[in-house]
């Protein structure tokens, strides 16, 4: 079943190992490419012989991402070869344009489903496409190409490469526009409330019952609002990647923040006013207390929200 993709940029966002398997019917031949698809942030200019984008508009404003592949080119009967290639994606939400690295458009993409099926046409040959993102840790891409001068199927995995663990975790804020931070028992960092989703449940599901279970505090699925997803450094397994879908909620009206007791393996919770959580990312540090903040915190999601928020 294909997992839906809210925050595209957040999900490509890193390294991934490629697998490519290569069939050429025309030639009677066949291949292998086996290497990284690395996407980071692209430079903010744009290329002269850019047009406007032609696809779908992008659910919200572009980021520029350079998505840069590397590897060895493996064809039947020829010795392996190194091979690579750039193109140019802007994301916004679950959408994208991607461009070659001249900047001629290539297709459109969205994945708010999980699975798209783009197309191109490289005259005098018709590219179509099945793209499915599988799970946080596995996208696949098939292009099947037709016309008179190709006959050819090109079906590439990606994956991560480190072991990833998913979670589901809460921008809980006050009234007062404090964040809720909590740290778990036998832990040195403290973090947003959440946890790893249940077989078959949906990560927004999963941030409403982590909540209820750590803090008491039920809201239901509809008090949260999608905030974007991130990949980081998990606080506490190391040799791990961190997949996080995050969500924002805010404090019943009428809730005093203080009651807020730590429940199940919560060890304590905090309310970080804003220039608390500032002082946080810039020394590591939680203000008035021994402990850490953790890594994907620090470094990716208390600056977007200290941004803004003001």
């Amino acid at each position: 079943m294909p997992y839906p993709v809210l925050d595209l940029a957040g999900f490509l966002s890193g390294t991934w190992s490629a697998h490519r398997e290569i069939e050429d019917r025309r030639a009677g031949t066949s291949g292998t490419f086996t290497g990284t698809l690395t996407f980071e942030p692209a430079p903010d200019e744009t290329p002269a012989s850019n047009p406007a984008p032609r696809g779908a508009p992008l659910s919200s404003p572009a980021q520029r991402l350079r998505a840069h592949e590397e590897g060895t080119l493996r064809l039947q009967g020829l010795a392996p070869t190194p091979a690579q290639r750039t193109h140019l994606w802007l994301v916004g939400g679950s959408s994208a344009e991607i461009l070659f690295d001249d900047g001629r458009p290539f297709h459109s993409l969205r994945l708010d489903k999980g699975a798209d099926t783009p197309s191109h046409w490289c005259a005098p040959d018709q590219y179509e496409a099945r793209v499915e993102a599988l799970s946080p840790t596995e996208l696949s891409w098939t292009w099947t190409v037709a016309g008179p001068a190709k006959d050819l199927t090109l079906r590439t995995t990606l994956t991560r490469p480190l072991p990833v663990i998913t979670v589901s975790a809460v921008e809980l804020l006050t009234g007062a526009r404090q964040l809720v931070v909590v740290r778990k028992k036998g832990t040195h960092a403290f973090m947003q409330p959440g946890g790893k989703p249940e077989p078959g449940e949906g990560p927004r599901e999963a941030a409403a019952r982590e909540l209820a279970e750590e803090l008491g505090l039920d809201l239901g699925p509809g008090a949260f609002e999608h905030a974007g997803s991130w990949r980081g450094r998990p606080a506490n397994e190391a040799g791990f990647e961190l997949f996080a879908e995050c969500y924002r909620a805010a404090l019943p009206e009428g809730l005093d923040p203080d009651a807020l007791a730590p429940a199940a393996e919560i060890a304590e919770v905090r309310l970080l006013t804003l220039g608390e959580l500032r002082e946080a990312v810039e020394t590591g540090l939680v203000p008035g207390t021994p402990y850490s903040i953790a890594p994907l915190l620090r470094e990716s999601i208390a600056p977007r929200l200290l941004d803004a928020l003001g």
